[in-house]
């Protein structure tokens, strides 16, 4: 299967009180993501969660499809393309050693991130990671890098300032972030202080984010030469 690239704008479930809407997407989300749905506290928390259903829903039904590497949507425009009549996709989940999700009975690796107004979900035939982050200038990055970051990459953002500090952070903190999902044990691990670029076991997708947002994808490298 080709590598894809979804991405939702949440903002039509973020912002409107159609309950019609919200209907239509759960008519599209497997027994698993509805009970999931059902406890999460907080609109941002759930419109997220129903969002990462609709993708991971979309993504296992193009798997055999040749289809564009990055597509985007607003939930109307996914909706559209996804009749009640084909959906929900029944899937049967199972969990890895640290908890990472994986599809039982299908061959789709997948990884799911959401931030700000956007959710999004990367598919591949090999583990993958992905996350996405909105940049916000207002953290002390310096202070996270100094508890989080390799010598060599604190080295780095030393000599950054303003604008450009804010991108080159969040872009290590989303590639740590990737390979954390892509591993299942997450940042809090060797990943604080092993340099994102002394991994050669892995490859680096780079399609473009939406603006005012950081994002990176990885994927493990194919064995066969």
């Amino acid at each position: 299967m080709q590598d894809r690239v979804y991405l939702l704008n949440l903002e039509e479930l973020l912002d409107s009180d159609d309950s019609s809407l919200v209907q239509s997407v759960d008519a599209r989300l497997d027994s698993h993501r509805l009970e999931k749905v059902s406890r999460i506290q907080g609109r941002t928390a759930r419109a997220a969660s129903r969002g990462a259903g609709l993708l991971l829903q979309k993504a296992v039904a193009e798997r055999k499809l040749t289809a564009a590497f990055l597509r985007r949507f607003t939930v109307s425009e996914l909706l559209a393309e996804m009749t009640e009549e084909n959906y929900p996709l029944s899937l049967n989940y199972g969990y890895g050693a640290h908890g990472k999700p994986y599809l039982k009975d299908i061959p789709v690796q997948f990884s799911i991130s959401h931030s700000g107004t956007y959710v999004l979900c990367a598919v591949s035939e090999r583990e993958i990671g992905a996350d996405l982050q909105k940049m916000e200038e207002g953290k002390r990055l310096h202070q996270i890098a100094e508890r989080f970051f390799s010598d060599e990459e604190k080295r780095f953002l030393a000599d950054c300032a303003g604008e450009d500090l804010v991108k080159n952070f969040y872009q290590l903190w989303t590639k740590k972030e990737a390979l954390g999902k892509l591993t299942g044990e997450g940042i809090f691990t060797g990943l604080i202080t092993e340099a994102v670029s002394a991994r050669n076991d892995i490859e680096w997708l780079e399609p473009p984010a939406p603006e005012g947002y950081a994002l990176s994808i990885c994927r493990k490298k194919s064995t066969i030469s």
